[in-house]
């Protein structure tokens, strides 16, 4: 006997079957392209469609896009050591095999020590040897994949270029991993779903702590509040609402907003003009550059005070008017003559009647635009 309790599958109309067909092949589509490409996100007609006809498979699409889109946890960590000065000695995966590290690389050079130990240098430890600095540290790094390590290296990167120090980024003068535990400490608090801003502004928070930890002027110092000046610009940008278009804000004659740097610069009265110093893109840069050149040297030999200043380099983009075309004369009837009237190539002949060059039209027009010559009464 048949159970009535159970109703029949419900066909699916033409419509339905061609909308969950589609459904599926755009959700296939969006797994393979991925959601950097293919975002799911409000306004895209494609995502927007899918929400209205098939909310579920939108929802698996939303949740594929958040999944991929998170930022990567640490693969590893991984301990650095590594000398001033020269390139990294070795990689270890424990801090304990690091730290030997740093007494194998140091007794590569220098005779063994019964007395080692290890100092809190910032983000890193210093090897110290009998109580003096040996110039050996360990740094430690977390190890992201692909993507996350290419976000962490454009944040570096920001970092180092801010600081003054782009010139060096493709050289071998950086530290290894140099600005690394910065780019650390933004991308830690970037994941957190909340105030884009306050997220940056705590993360310089904890930057301007870490100085703390560094000699007062010490280049340590001068570059952690580097970073912290940058996380804070990243805040203050992050704030501000969106703002339209390039086109609708930038006046016509301005082709890029202006570029601005800044520079301590010193008066040398032998020469009489203003000395250059080096110039910086952040102004709290040049500031502390120009107060520790004024604590170190306050005056001359014969004690002459010596006068600084802070100067502001401004570079501007402007469009220039276009030129104005200029209107083709109109042809003269001199000149259409001449294109008819012309020498023969293989013969002393016009081309056009015939008769020996110049042709007497030529000759008629040659003597009309001839001045007559006037003899000066002497």
């Amino acid at each position: 006997m048949t159970d009535s309790s159970q109703a029949p599958a419900r066909t699916l109309t033409e419509a339905e079957a061609v909308i969950a067909e589609l459904a599926h092949a755009l959700r296939l589509t969006h797994e393979y392209v991925g959601g950097d490409l293919l975002p799911a996100v409000e306004g895209w007609s494609w995502y927007d469609a899918l929400r209205r006809h098939a909310p579920e498979v939108a929802r698996q699409v939303r949740d594929t896009t958040d999944q991929q889109q998170a930022p990567a946890a640490p693969l590893s960590v991984v301990w650095t050591v590594w000398r001033e000065d020269e390139p990294t000695y070795a990689y270890f995966a424990t801090e304990a095999a690091a730290k030997q590290g740093t007494i194998d690389c140091w007794q590569e050079d220098e005779p063994s020590c019964p007395d080692y130990g290890w100092r809190q240098d910032g983000p890193r430890l210093e090897l110290m040897v009998g109580g003096e600095h040996g110039g050996v540290y360990v740094s430690r790094h977390r190890v992201y994949g692909t993507r996350a390590a290419e976000l962490r290296d454009r944040i570096r990167r920001a970092i180092c270029e801010t600081s003054g120090q782009g010139h060096l980024w493709s050289t071998d003068m950086l530290e290894p991993d140099e600005y690394g535990w910065q780019a650390d400490a933004v991308l830690a608090v970037l994941p957190a779903p909340v105030d884009r801003a306050a997220i940056l502004r705590e993360a310089e928070a904890r930057v301007r702590e870490t100085a703390l930890g560094y000699p007062e002027k010490s280049l340590s110092w001068h570059r952690t509040l580097d970073a912290a000046v940058l996380l804070r610009r990243m805040a203050d940008e992050a704030q501000q609402p969106s703002a339209p278009s390039v086109a609708d804000t930038q006046p016509e004659t301005e082709a890029h907003p202006a570029e601005h740097s800044w520079a301590a610069e010193m008066y040398d009265p032998l020469a009489d003009e203003w000395v250059p110093g080096t110039r910086y893109v952040v102004r709290d840069r040049a500031v502390n550059h120009l107060e520790h050149a004024s604590t170190i040297g306050p005056t001359w030999k014969d004690g002459t005070p010596v006068k600084r200043r802070l100067v502001r380099a401004t570079t501007t983009y402007t469009v220039e008017p276009a030129p104005t075309a200029t209107a083709p004369e109109p042809p003269t009837i001199d000149g259409i003559i001449r294109t008819i009237h012309t020498k023969h190539p293989n013969s002393p002949h016009c081309e056009h009647d015939g008769e020996s060059w110049p042709c007497p039209t030529i000759t008629a027009l040659d003597r009309t635009i001839t001045p007559a010559v006037t003899e000066e009464p002497k």
